[in-house]
């Protein structure tokens, strides 16, 4: 039983105390199981049996739970193509596996990640001062321009950032996208752009609502082609792009992960040198 004699022995007189009954006879040195120790042992059996039936159940179903990659994914990235084919190189790498996709923004993806909340992640701008993840860069995104069918530019294939000075601007909300309002910002002041902002969008969806009703236009990623009432376009001379990457925790103990990981790197780490 790996446990030396005098503390077996206290662990039977404290388990006695507590049952109130004398589970052994003790006569001489011989000891032998007491007519009340025979019956708990019958009834312990019975107990430690379901025990294991239960921890065998649970393991099998851990096991199962880990076949499941959880991966949040920012709203917008969700409507281009590149992501179809990272996701199709994802599952493959994970094997048997399942993918559990949960729309977040990114902010809350890396908080869940380093959390163990998610297994992995689709991004923009992944922090390089977590010590605990990692990434892989699926594309290096551009900014494009939203605006409702119904607007003065929406015929044109390309404008330029000159062309939208006067216009009324709004865009996902800086406490949701903290890391792409600031380059946006930045972007802008190096272009000397001053944007006139009317209004924020709490998510993806109602910035395009909001775009799609004529309260402004926005700047956005991931977007490429026409939504209900809005129409994308590109930029002619705003040229500034951002990584999109795939992010997961190096610290993380997955069943399929590192078959994931090693896929997406394969896949994609050609994108990822040419930074």
């Amino acid at each position: 039983m790996h446990i030396v004699r005098p503390a077996f022995s206290r662990h039977i007189m404290y388990l006695e105390s507590e049952l109130g009954v004398k589970l052994f006879d003790r006569i001489g040195r011989k000891v032998a199981l007491s007519e009340a120790g025979r019956r708990y042992a019958e009834h312990i059996k019975e107990v430690l049996a379901k025990l294991d039936a239960a921890n065998r159940e649970l393991t099998k179903l851990a096991g199962e739970t880990r076949k499941i990659l959880r991966v949040g994914v920012v709203d917008f990235a969700g409507l281009q193509e590149e992501i179809f084919d990272a996701l199709n190189t994802l599952r493959k790498g994970l094997c048997l596996g399942t993918i559990m996709l949960q729309p977040m923004s990114s902010v809350l993806q890396i908080k869940a990640i380093e959390s163990g909340d998610l297994d992995a992640g689709f991004i923009y701008n992944w922090p390089e001062s977590s010590p605990c993840l990692d990434h892989v860069t699926i594309l290096n995104d551009e900014w494009r321009i939203a605006l409702p069918r119904e607007h003065r530019l929406a015929e044109r294939k390309s404008i330029r950032l000159s062309d939208l000075e006067t216009e009324n601007l709004v865009c996902v909300s800086p406490e949701i996208a903290p890391a792409m309002h600031s380059h946006l910002m930045r972007a802008f002041r190096e272009h000397d752009f001053t944007p006139h902002f009317v209004q924020q969008a709490p998510n993806g969806g109602s910035f395009l609502a909001l775009v799609g009703a004529g309260v402004g236009i926005g700047f956005l990623m991931g977007v490429r082609k026409p939504i209900e009432r809005v129409v994308i376009r590109r930029l002619s001379d705003f040229t500034s792009r951002v990584p999109f990457d795939f992010v997961w925790n190096r610290e993380l103990n997955h069943t399929g992960l590192a078959g994931a990981v090693r896929a997406m790197r394969e896949a994609f780490g050609k994108c990822q040198s040419l930074q």
